[in-house]
C-alpha cells in the first residue's frame, strides 16, 4: 500500500503543487502556531522567528507554505504532537495513534479550515499536500523522540492518502489508510 502511495507522488504534487504558477511573496517561513503571540489587551500580534528561506537566503517563497504550516497546526495537530499529547501503539505492519485535542481545538480548527476556503480556495488542494509533505519531511528533526516520528509518520501518511484519494489518483482500497 505505501508502495502505491510513493509511486503516485509525483502525480500528486505535479497536480496539486506545481500545476499552477504561483508568483513568490514575501513570506515567514515558520509560520505555525508556536510561533504567533497575540497580548489580548493590546490585541497586537507579534511572530516569532521569520526564516523565508527557499534555496538562497531569502525572505520570498511560494506563500502556500506559510498556508500549510499553519494548516499542520490548526488541523495537522503538529502541536499536540510535539507536546506529547498523544497515544500510539505500534508494530511492524502499522501504527494507531489518538491525539488528545479538545472541543476548543475543534472549533479552531472548523474556523481556520473554513478562512482558508472562502480566502485562498484556488490554493486549498496545494496547501493541503504541502501540509502532508510536511509531516514527512519533519521526522528526521525529531530523532530524540521516536513516539513522535510515528505519529507524524502516520499523520503524513494519512494526510497524503486523503489527497491522492481526493485527487483519484488512487482508490481507497487500494492503499489500506484510514482517509
Amino acid at each position: 500500500a505505501l508502495v502505491s502511495m510513493l509511486e503516485q507522488l509525483d502525480t500528486l504534487v505535479d497536480n496539486t503543487i506545481l500545476e499552477s504558477n504561483i508568483p513568490f511573496t514575501v513570506i515567514h517561513g515558520d509560520f505555525c502556531a508556536s510561533n504567533i503571540l497575540f497580548d489580548p489587551k493590546t490585541r497586537i500580534v507579534k511572530l516569532l522567528d521569520p526564516r523565508g528561506s527557499f534555496g538562497k537566503q531569502s525572505i520570498y517563497g511560494d506563500p502556500r507554505y506559510d498556508l500549510a504550516k499553519l494548516m499542520h497546526s490548526f488541523c495537522g495537530n503538529y502541536d499536540f504532537i510535539t507536546s506529547d499529547r498523544f497515544r500510539l501503539l505500534w508494530d511492524q505492519h502499522s501504527i494507531e495513534y489518538t491525539i488528545w485535542d479538545s472541543n476548543y481545538h475543534q472549533v479552531v480548527r472548523s474556523l481556520f479550515q473554513s478562512k482558508l476556503s472562502q480566502t485562498y480556495p484556488e490554493y486549498l488542494e496545494a496547501t493541503e499536500t504541502i501540509q502532508a509533505l510536511l509531516f514527512t519531511s519533519m521526522i528526521p528533526l525529531h530523532a530524540d523522540h521516536f513516539n513522535r516520528q510515528l505519529a507524524m509518520l502516520a499523520t503524513g501518511i494519512q494526510l497524503l492518502a486523503k489527497q491522492l484519494v481526493k485527487r483519484e489518483i488512487l482508490h481507497n482500497k487500494y492503499i489500506g489508510v484510514d482517509v
